[in-house]
């Protein structure tokens, strides 16, 4: 069976003898259009052509797929594998170097270094991250005025980042190595800008070698630290001395490059998305009283206390919502995985090589899956069924899935827990909104919301902006 443009919604039945030949347009899709308004080509790609389409007829090059079925073909087999960023960097540069890490493994390499870096996560060592938080939470809440309005974004954002120099680093927010997270925040938004990804070229005054060079400054700073919890074993309790002193099954460390480039994917993956999905939790539940109401009451049995684990666990409500928060605006839109040789997706042949998108985003919004998709409906989860980790991902999925998510839904419900007890956050009536996507969903240009002791909301306040796209708005 072969699928053209003549019938655009048609889906595969059963296995194809070619390779994928499901036009995404009718004329080729300009990839700056894709990546300039990500979300709305995605979900329009679905929409129109369903679960599996190419970027144009007869090229299977990149592909885009949207089912949980597709899903754990590609996040669960050995015929997609995640490639490495570390390509497109120089060999011998320090880019290379802060690039290569787990995202980027696969098969025997990444099951080793995903034992080690787990290592850090266990149980018992995010528990003992608890209190850490909790103390800097309050410290951000100290800043806080009743009538001010002020930018969640920014704030969940500064709380992101002392939350993982802490955890990763052992870097308090007093620390002048605190700066190292900013440092490596700059190299992370030079890596995914589209001068860097579309111009790597190592020439004088470019961008791509301030990006070099400021990697370099990172990786010198990175391997002091490293030093300096090697000549202090037993002394410091967060995730780089962990994995400076964790050892295989053969009993080998990791290198210093290898420590590098995983702890620089550790600060990343515990900054920005912990961050965005703080601020859309709190955007969605100023936007919706009634929630907002039934949460703050089911924290009343904290009496103002920061919740220890076995109250977090007590909390349904909150869990709730911040699942169906993930769920509607995932931190990480979408993602890809490069075909493997002789693979196949869907009973198609896709070629070696070939670049095949799926999407949480898109996932979370299949009305086969969730009953009125684009609603924020935590009462979903209350009721006792659960998708499968196909359906959804908010954290990823199969053997890649995020090593840190235990850390960050710790870090997101005791945030909130705190938050929601002593303030209520409204956006300015008019406040206008527009989201963006470069590593994850964020705002173009922040998240204004007034700060109010806690309080009831009559009616929800009035927004403007095209993140009204992407959900139903009151």
């Amino acid at each position: 069976m072969r699928v053209d443009e003549t019938t655009p919604a048609a889906r595969p039945v059963g296995p194809l003898s070619g390779p994928l030949k499901v036009p995404l347009v009718g004329r080729p899709l300009r990839m700056t259009r894709f990546f300039s308004d990500p979300l709305r080509s995605l979900l329009r790609t679905r929409e129109r052509y369903g679960t599996l389409s190419a970027i144009q007829q007869g090229d299977a090059s990149m592909v885009f797929a949207f089912s949980p079925e597709l899903n754990r073909e590609l996040l669960a087999t050995d015929r997609f594998y995640s490639r490495a960023l570390a390509e497109v960097a120089p060999k011998t540069s320090a880019l290379y170097r802060l690039r290569t890490h787990l995202l980027g493994m696969n098969g025997d390499a990444h099951r080793r270094a995903r034992r080690l870096v787990g290592s850090a996560f266990t149980r018992s060592r995010v528990e003992g991250y608890r209190q850490a938080m909790t103390d800097l939470a309050d410290k951000l809440f100290e800043r806080w005025r009743p009538g001010e309005v002020i930018d969640v974004e920014r704030e969940m954002q500064q709380l992101a980042l002392w939350v993982v120099s802490h955890t990763v680093y052992g870097v308090s927010p007093t620390d002048a190595n605190l700066d190292l997270g900013l440092r490596i925040k700059q190299v992370v938004q030079g890596t995914l800008s589209p001068v860097g990804m579309l111009l790597p070229h190592d020439l004088p005054g470019s961008p791509y070698r301030t990006l070099l060079r400021m990697a370099e400054a990172v990786e010198k700073e990175l391997l002091a630290l490293i030093a300096k919890k090697r000549a202090q074993p037993g002394e410091q309790h967060d995730a780089l001395a962990a994995l400076v002193h964790a050892r295989g099954e053969d009993g080998a460390p990791f290198t210093d490059e290898e420590l590098v480039g995983h702890t620089f994917l550790l600060f990343f993956g515990g900054y920005d998305t912990t961050a965005n999905a703080l601020g859309w939790t709190l955007l969605l539940l100023a936007l919706h009283p009634r929630v907002l109401h039934d949460v703050q009451d089911e924290l009343a049995v904290l009496q103002g206390a920061a919740p220890t684990h076995e109250q977090l666990a007590a909390l349904p409500l909150l869990d709730a919502v911040v699942k169906e928060s993930m769920r509607l605006l995932s931190p990480v839109a979408f993602t890809a995985r490069t075909a493997a040789r002789g693979a196949t997706l869907g009973g198609y042949e896709i070629p070696e090589r070939a670049d095949v998108f799926l999407s949480p985003f898109v996932t979370h919004r299949l009305p086969e899956l969730y009953e009125r998709p684009n609603s924020f409906l935590p009462e979903r989860w209350l009721k006792g069924e659960q998708p499968s980790p196909w359906a959804y991902l908010p954290f990823g999925a199969g053997p890649h899935v995020c090593v840190g998510a235990s850390l960050a839904a710790l870090e997101i419900r005791l945030t909130l827990a705190m938050l929601l007890q002593r303030f209520t956050l409204l956006p300015p009536d008019g406040t206008r909104i527009d989201h963006q996507v470069q590593a994850t969903l964020s705002t173009k240009a922040g998240l204004p919301m007034r700060v109010l002791s806690r309080q009831r909301v009559a009616s929800p306040p009035r927004i403007q902006g095209d993140i009204r796209e992407l959900f139903e708005a009151p």
